[in-house]
């Protein structure tokens, strides 16, 4: 935007443009007519009156239109102004709220007889959507459908879903009571998006009260999202 000419030069510039067209037009016409009806001393006066007319006419004039352009000038900026507004608000909300880094602890907790869970501890809302039990090379064996959300809540880990991967024929078994590793895969969903979070787990023969068990044990952290 180039610079306002501020001189006296432009205003009286501006100012007598105004004020000659003032008196050469429309404006002239009714004191010409009645010059004509009265003598020389009286159209003296209205010549007079018409320069006096037309001098605070121009001023207005100019006055009004500097407004006019001033006016003009501020609802654009303001206009602008706003826009700049909501596209920083826009890059900022992101920044700090959606797209802050998501860490989620899951840990298996709990020793049989009483159930085992999977615990899930987040520093943001999370929902957990699906459960699946893996061999150690990644086959799913199982799944459980899941609805559970917040921040920290326990996954419920099925006794004969644990029971498929310990009868399942594999190479890394204990021959003699069917323990050795395996996976525990639980996908949560943040902001409409799935985030498949797997965790190595040892599954081990548990005895209790002349009774034997199937206990797990495992945990990881995961960054990101």
């Amino acid at each position: 935007m180039s610079e306002p000419n501020l001189t006296l030069r432009a205003y009286l510039r501006a100012f007598f443009g105004d004020w000659f067209a003032r008196m050469s037009g429309p404006i002239s016409v009714p004191f010409a007519a009645i010059a004509v009806w009265v003598s020389a001393g009286y159209a003296k006066i209205l010549w007079g009156c018409l320069g006096a007319v037309c001098f605070f006419t121009a001023s207005y004039r100019v006055w009004r239109e500097e407004r006019r352009t001033k006016q003009v000038m501020v609802q654009k900026l303001s206009l602008e102004i706003t826009n700049l507004k909501q596209q920083i608000a826009a890059l900022k909300k992101p920044e700090g709220e959606s797209r802050r880094e998501l860490s989620v602890s899951l840990a298996v907790v709990g020793t049989p007889p009483s159930p085992q869970m999977f615990r899930v501890q987040s520093n943001q809302v999370v929902k957990a959507v699906r459960l699946d039990y893996l061999l150690s090379t990644g086959t799913c064996i199982a799944s459980d459908s899941l609805s559970l959300e917040g921040e920290t809540f326990d996954v419920p880990i099925e006794d004969h879903q644990v029971l498929k991967l310990w009868n399942t024929p594999r190479a890394d078994r204990n021959w003699n009571d069917h323990s050795g590793p395996a996976k525990l895969r639980l996908t949560l969903a943040l902001n409409g998006v799935e985030l498949p979070c797997t965790v190595p787990i040892q599954m081990d023969s548990y005895f209790y009260a002349n009774t034997y068990y199937r206990k797990l044990t495992g945990a990881e952290v995961f960054r990101g999202g």
